[in-house]
């Protein structure tokens, strides 16, 4: 179900509901990210309680059923502005959390009305992770944001997961055309 509470209207959301701030679950929002992870490729979320022999995992598993959410081009456009540090930097100034990875990593946070709920939520190609930091009771965390409490908890656990093999970069898929645009102009 996608959609978490039809019944609240635009005055529970304020004017974040513009930009997407209704509820999702973790889960939710893992399995979205992790689509733009898989190139556009949709798969419903596994729970691995133990790790399994080599192999485990892989991104070649499962490919004879792959439900396409979005163009393998659009997911990749995606994941190149999530992961692009210096797009980072007019937002959070040079964050130390956000900008100073060891390896490229989409990464978006976001921030409730209210201060509520803050999210951190983010892919590399093996990995998607999803940070929520918030009062169980829905009370306001007194001007917390994504950024500043949940970020940091996404780079410690991204970071952990890539302590145990180098991480591989994003692949650009067939069919994308880079060129130069002023900044100023948009020529």
């Amino acid at each position: 179900d996608l959609i978490n509470h039809p019944e609240r209207g635009p005055e529970h959301y304020g004017l974040g509901m513009a930009i997407g701030n209704p509820e999702v679950s973790p889960e939710q929002l893992a399995t979205a990210y992790a689509m733009l992870a898989n190139y556009g490729v949709y798969r419903p979320v596994k729970y691995i309680l133990e790790r399994q022999g080599a192999g485990a995992g892989s991104r070649k598993s499962g490919e004879q059923n792959n439900r396409y959410a979005l163009l393998p081009q659009t997911a990749y456009i995606v994941t190149d502005m999530l992961s692009d540090p210096t797009a980072r930097m007019l937002t959070f100034n040079r964050s130390r959390t956000m900008m100073d990875l060891p390896f490229r990593a989409a990464i978006k946070t976001g921030t409730s009305t209210f201060f509520r709920d803050l999210w951190a939520v983010g892919y590399t190609p093996d990995y998607t992770v999803a940070v929520w930091v918030g009062n169980f009771d829905g009370s306001s965390t007194r001007n917390l944001s994504g950024s500043s409490a949940a970020a940091p908890l996404f780079a410690e656990i991204i970071g952990f997961l890539h302590r145990q093999s180098d991480p591989v970069d994003f692949r650009q898929p067939k069919g994308i055309t880079r060129v130069q645009v002023c900044g100023y102009s948009g020529m």
